[in-house]
């Protein structure tokens, strides 16, 4: 399970702070989380629904990122032996 405020992991065996809302149980790493949580549990559902959105088929991600070239991303390549 997801933490749905920071993000971390959070076990449910063993998690001691956990709140029921609108029929799901959500897991808590720590009392900070749960308490922003608890003051507003909407805006948290609405973040998290709009970050899992997935990119559109087709759609290459990699294309967007800018070219290096190799010897940059590499640097030992380029020492004089």
């Amino acid at each position: 399970m997801v933490d749905p405020v920071c993000g971390m992991r959070v076990d449910p065996a063993t998690s001691k702070r956990f709140l029921e809302y609108k029929g799901t149980t959500y897991y808590f790493c720590g009392p900070r989380c749960l308490e922003r949580f608890t003051a507003d549990p909407e805006s948290f559902l609405a973040k998290k629904k709009t970050e899992a959105t997935p990119a559109k088929p087709g759609v290459n991600m990699l294309a967007a990122l800018p070219a290096v070239p190799w010897t940059l991303a590499f640097p030992i390549a380029r020492w004089p032996w």
